[in-house]
């Protein structure tokens, strides 16, 4: 897919808070290919591989994605854990 695809998919699902099956079907895509690219953005942000991202998380190092629906993770948490900033009020782990 196209790079305004994706920044699409990513658009829709971050900030629009639109659910998997809504970008499916809006952007004619694969359930899978919208999966692969979120995947990939949040593995992003902390430099690893997705199989390396769901390791610590499954080893409770990361945070576990919250349950609305679907799993997100909440991106400005894990930007505050890449860079080492302080965190104000509670990270649920």
């Amino acid at each position: 897919k196209g790079v305004d695809t994706i920044a699409r998919m990513r658009r829709e699902f971050y900030v629009r808070g639109r659910s998997i099956k809504q970008i499916c079907r809006e952007l004619q895509v694969s359930r899978n290919t919208v999966g692969k690219i979120l995947r990939a953005q949040r593995c992003r942000i902390l430099d690893m591989r997705p199989s390396e991202f769901v390791a610590l998380v499954e080893k409770g190092l990361l945070p576990p994605p919250c349950d609305i629906g679907s799993k997100r993770w909440i991106v400005a948490d894990l930007e505050r854990i890449a860079f080492g900033s302080t965190i104000e009020g509670p990270i649920l782990w």
